[in-house]
């Protein structure tokens, strides 16, 4: 069993490093140096980060135009009232591998038996969040990679909540490796009707590690509070809980109104 050290100071400046329970990667504060905790080494993954481009105003713009827009009720941007606005920072590891599916199965839409059998083979960049017993929605969450740097803190703004990872590179590639067998499995089954084997192998390419800004947002409207996740780097809507329609007449012939006239 590997021993995970209770205090340490940083490879890259010798400053202290602040160790939190069930954090196997870990960030200094004072040059950005990651550090894995359970083997006692400097990280060997370059460390990337996606820029935050939002401020509090500019969530606050962004969600009353994603208000006005759709089906949403007619006066949601005008009466939603912003109860709590925080970016925090999540780490992910971002697997680059080739999964090949060999499968064997039938179908039975034609009324009789018709065996297939074949190879499904895809190429991924599988995010895998690098924290457990979380909720967030990962598999629709579009990081902008394109638009990473090199890790640094002073891109993480002060007041912002940084998140270390909780799982190493191979614990990483083993999630995403378990996801995309089960990925493949949900795919044939849309197209045979009896999946009787299916054997994925994977070709692991690289892996990187980063961190990209997400604002957590909370309003309320009428009552009750809603969330939305907002993608600092693309500036866009990751999900948002939107109330539910107004079913009274008033509130048909409103949303009516809304969708051909705006508010």
């Amino acid at each position: 069993m590997v021993d995970i050290v209770s205090s340490a100071s940083c490879k890259g400046c010798g400053g202290p490093l602040s160790l939190k329970p069930g954090e196997v990667i870990i960030t200094c504060e004072y040059c950005g140096t990651a550090f894995n905790q359970a083997t006692d080494k400097a990280f060997v993954l370059d460390h990337s980060i996606i820029p935050n481009g939002l401020d509090e105003e500019g969530v606050k713009d962004l969600l009353r135009a994603w208000m006005r827009g759709g089906t949403k009720p007619p006066t949601l941007a005008k009466e939603a009232r912003f109860e709590s606005i925080r970016l925090t920072f999540l780490p992910f590891f971002i697997v680059n591998l080739k999964a090949r599916t060999a499968y064997r199965g039938g179908m039975t839409r034609t009324g009789g038996w018709v065996p297939r059998e074949g190879t499904m083979e895809k190429e991924y960049f599988w995010k895998v969040l690098a924290r457990r017993a979380s909720a967030f929605p990962t598999r629709e969450y579009d990081i902008p990679i394109s638009t990473k740097v090199a890790f640094d803190l002073s891109r993480v703004p002060s007041g912002s909540t940084f998140h270390n990872s909780e799982m190493d590179q191979d614990e990483a590639v083993s999630m995403a490796r378990q996801d995309i067998e089960a990925h493949h499995r949900f795919l044939l089954q849309q197209d045979i009707d009896s999946v009787d084997q299916a054997d994925t192998s994977f070709d692991v390419d690289e892996i990187e590690f980063l961190h990209a800004p997400v604002w957590e947002v909370r309003y309320v409207f009428r009552g009750r509070p809603y969330d939305v996740l907002v993608d600092g780097g693309s500036r866009q809507v990751i999900r948002g809980d939107v109330p539910p329609p107004d079913t009274s007449m008033k509130g048909f012939f409103g949303t009516i109104k809304g969708a051909l006239f705006g508010d």
